[in-house]
């Protein structure tokens, strides 16, 4: 069974976008998961999206940034195993856009539809780096993004029902977890957002998000290594701001496929409950006259 609809993935410029979607189709395809993908055939940029950033992160490179002009637009489908996080056997789609951040962010008006694809969607996956961040006078960091700005301009661009809330179901995900300073907040991820994001920005999503379809996550594309009786973040620095996977042997992302799995479950568990219960035969049957309240 196909997930009824595409799910989204969003993030400012360097978030990280084009390598979580490269390490979900790698891990995917490592763990066996039957995979099949789809994109148009003039659309050259999504063949080599895949065929590129497929061999540089197995050969433990991360993608670089996606700076094309124009979208790559693809759609992958995997059959669902069973992971102990929901269905099994479930056949998904995840239909995707990776657009480069500063034609979203820094371009008012050049997005090629990625707004509409969000607001289309079922899911978004919302990816926040610790990582981009400066240092003030002080010693202290702070965020390079506004993330209650950002996260204002891309709620109000989404369908809301009728409480204000947004429909499609929203993970935010605090990305490179594997790093020491962001690990060893792993177990309180939602404290932690908060410090990463700043108490406003975290308002702004508990104003515009139901608890129900919002979900806090920490992930890694990298994730840990065990040496000896100690673990450590697989990747090693090669430049200032250059990072590649230190052991492809030991390779164990972490968390990247949870955000998705929830999602899926929560859409495939709200589409077989409007099947089992019909909203339009559920009020006749309420009209009955022969039904007593109590």
């Amino acid at each position: 069974m196909a997930s009824p609809s595409p799910v989204g993935i969003w993030g400012p410029t360097r978030s990280g976008k084009t390598t979580y979607l490269a390490s979900l189709y790698l891990t995917l395809e490592q763990r066996n998961h039957p995979m099949r993908m789809a994109f148009a055939r003039s659309d050259v940029n999504a063949q080599r999206f895949i065929t590129e950033n497929r061999e540089a992160l197995s050969r433990g490179y991360f993608p670089k940034p996606t700076l094309n002009d124009e979208p790559i637009r693809m759609t992958f489908g995997f059959q669902r195993k069973d992971d102990g996080l929901g269905f099994k056997g479930r056949f998904h789609t995840v239909s995707l856009m990776d657009v480069a951040g500063a034609r979203i962010f820094d371009q008012p008006g050049a997005d090629f539809g990625y707004f509409d694809l969000l607001a289309a969607s079922k899911g978004i996956v919302c990816l926040v780096d610790p990582e981009a961040r400066k240092l003030l006078p002080d010693g202290t960091y702070q965020s390079t993004w506004n993330w209650t700005d950002l996260f204002s301009r891309l709620f109000e661009k989404l369908p809301t029902d009728r409480s204000g809330k947004v429909i499609p179901y929203v993970a935010v995900c605090i990305t490179k977890m594997d790093l020491d300073e962001h690990w060893v907040n792993r177990n309180a991820i939602e404290p932690y957002l908060e410090r990463v994001i700043t108490p406003p920005a975290v308002r702004v999503l508990h104003n515009w998000c139901d608890p129900k379809r919002l979900k806090i996550y920490g992930i890694s594309v990298a994730g840990r290594r065990r040496i000896g009786d100690t673990d450590r973040p697989n990747v090693t620095r090669i430049t200032a701001d250059r990072l590649i996977l230190e052991s492809l042997n030991d390779w164990h992302p972490y968390q990247i496929l949870n955000p998705l799995f929830w999602m899926f479950d929560m859409i495939e568990y709200e589409h077989d409950r409007k099947k089992m219960f019909p909203l339009p035969q559920l009020r006749r049957w309420l009209r009955e006259p022969n039904l007593k309240s109590v």
